[in-house]
């Protein structure tokens, strides 16, 4: 690729190259990242609310 620029007269200043991470790989192979999203305060709030209302639900039935 390198060889190809120079032969199109395209200056380069600078390149590098690295291996991919394990975490490279594994977003290219799932197209999901290793990070778990934290809920914050309010979605863990809502999700308790709807438990306790699941709950009264069967409650009542």
């Amino acid at each position: 690729m390198l060889g190809e620029l120079g032969t199109a007269n395209i200056e380069l200043h600078d390149a590098g190259m690295r291996r991919p991470t394990l975490d490279d790989v594994f977003l290219k192979l799932t197209g999901r990242s290793t990070e778990i999203d934290e809920p914050d305060d309010d979605a863990v709030a809502v999700k308790g609310r709807s438990a306790k209302k699941r709950q009264r639900e069967k409650d009542l039935a």
